[in-house]
């Protein structure tokens, strides 16, 4: 039986970046869509049962600090999304992604 280290930095994942403050984060501008993925609070895994969750958003600010996000609304159009507020030191992972495409609307039936 193998036995895992008791140090946070043998475990094989999530693993905290060596440096959080010198993510690909800082240089995003305001309004890229991106999606991160976070590590979830002790109380949120206790929860959800889950270590990590994905958001998808629009950055609103960016920096050292983290990162501020708008999450994307996609079938939830027209309901309010409060921003969302993301710690350098909780990012795993984080990258930008394509705007969303747009749906032409369908011709009415003949």
């Amino acid at each position: 039986m193998v036995r895992m280290s008791d140090n946070p930095a043998d475990r094989p994942w999530p693993r905290r970046p060596a440096a959080p403050e010198q993510g690909p984060w800082q240089e995003w501008p305001a309004g890229a869509r991106v999606v991160v993925r976070r590590r979830l609070s002790d109380a949120e895994s206790a929860a959800t049962g889950r270590k990590v969750t994905d958001i998808l958003g629009v950055v609103v600010t960016a920096g050292p600090a983290g990162v501020v996000l708008t999450p994307d609304a996609g079938r939830r159009v027209g309901r309010p999304q409060p921003e969302v507020t993301v710690a350098a030191a909780d990012i795993v992972a984080a990258k930008r992604v394509p705007q969303r495409p747009v749906r032409l609307p369908r011709p009415p039936p003949a």
